[in-house]
């Protein structure tokens, strides 16, 4: 299953496929590039299909936030279930992003 971008308002949401691994990640390197490089606007990461990833895929979406960080853009992550939650909560990434999501 391929990705999906949706523009709402000020918001872009890419929907994640199954999976995020050093095997799709050239699908999406494009992608991250421009949500990362787009000026203004919040980014938001669909994991509600993803499933599994890799440390690639952790890499690429801790990449994506620090760059999306840099412009003081919100970043925000939905859907994280089982594994790949997991995963996020080990890296400390879920942290990260998860305040950044509710600041405050």
């Amino acid at each position: 299953m391929e990705h999906t971008v949706t523009q709402t308002g000020d918001t872009t949401t890419i929907a994640l496929p199954v999976s995020l691994d050093e095997f799709e990640l050239p699908k999406l390197r494009g992608t991250f590039d421009e949500l990362a490089e787009a000026p203004a606007g919040k980014v938001v990461l669909d994991c509600a299909k993803l499933k599994f990833l890799d440390s690639a895929g952790i890499g690429a979406v801790a990449a994506l936030f620090a760059r999306v960080q840099e412009k003081d853009r919100p970043f925000e992550v939905t859907g994280l279930t089982g594994e790949p939650l997991q995963l996020f909560q080990a890296t400390g990434l879920y942290r990260a992003v998860t305040a950044s999501a509710n600041p405050g």
